[in-house]
């Protein structure tokens, strides 16, 4: 993933974009340059409740815990309560809701969007740190998510990755 980070720290219009390709000169390595930082791409986040289900439901249906085995993440790591039908893509408005609270109430500076990032590390707390507190798990609460979100340090890095932009604004 580092590598996908400095792509697009590289077309981010950041003094990164200037020190990258300056670097690669000093290297004389421009077909670095030529063949991975010649296209402005814009990788975005989860942007709406059905971009979360979907993500959910992967973790439901089609992701695999251990890989090769029959176990999705989900069932994995709630057996009962996935026997039982619960899923976790059923939570996608709560975990919105939960992202967009804590957003208006720590009034972070960024758009209505969830980095892919966090969202992945809220939903492993979730899964892996969480559900193992709860008796007779028949779903994650909006305190559970709301602590998952704070653990996967997404206000944290939420702060960090909007200083360039407003830099580029002044």
């Amino acid at each position: 993933m580092g590598h996908f980070r400095g792509y697009c720290e590289f077309h981010n219009e950041s003094p990164w974009k200037i020190q990258g390709h300056f670097h690669f000169q000093i290297l004389e390595k421009m077909q670095i340059v030529g063949r991975f930082l010649s296209r402005k791409f814009e990788f975005k986040g989860l942007r709406s409740i059905e971009d979360v289900a979907s993500c959910l439901y992967a973790y439901d249906e089609s992701a695999c815990y251990p890989e090769n085995s029959e176990w999705t993440y989900t069932r994995y790591f709630a057996v009962d309560a996935f026997d039982n039908g619960w899923r976790l893509y059923k939570q996608a408005p709560t975990i919105w809701k939960s992202f967009s609270y804590l957003r208006s109430l720590e009034q972070l500076p960024t758009k209505n969007e969830i980095p892919m990032e966090y969202f992945a590390r809220t939903v492993d707390f979730l899964l892996t740190e969480k559900l193992q507190t709860i008796n007779d798990f028949e779903g994650f609460s909006l305190k559970d998510i709301n602590e998952a979100i704070i653990e996967s340090g997404y206000i944290e890095g939420s702060r960090y990755l909007d200083r360039p932009n407003e830099e580029k604004n002044k």
